[in-house]
């Protein structure tokens, strides 16, 4: 047994959006920006979804910290850093 996998246990997370989630810090700490599409696949993972859908923005809400909070529409666009640790604290992910 990998200790990725006791700790996703322990933490109650699920492995996929542990590595997910790993991908996405590890691409930020190397400068790399992070695609919209690539964060919503993570939201989806894990177990956010799409709640409202306005011109520019769209409305995902997480059931782990019971927020609504805005994702950029624009799935080939980068996230900035700033949004995107906003927009992880909010999903319960960080």
């Amino acid at each position: 047994m990998s200790i990725k996998y006791v700790l996703a246990r322990i933490k109650n997370i699920d492995i996929r959006v542990s590595t997910c989630y790993d991908y996405i810090i590890k691409m930020m700490k190397g400068g790399c920006l992070v695609k919209v599409s690539e964060l919503q696949k993570l939201l989806k993972q894990a177990g956010c979804y799409l709640d409202e859908d306005y011109t520019r923005h769209e409305w995902w809400y997480s059931p782990r910290t019971g927020k609504h909070f805005p994702v950029p529409r624009h799935k080939s666009k980068e996230v900035p850093s700033g949004t995107l640790n906003k927009i992880l604290k909010d999903a319960g992910l960080k």
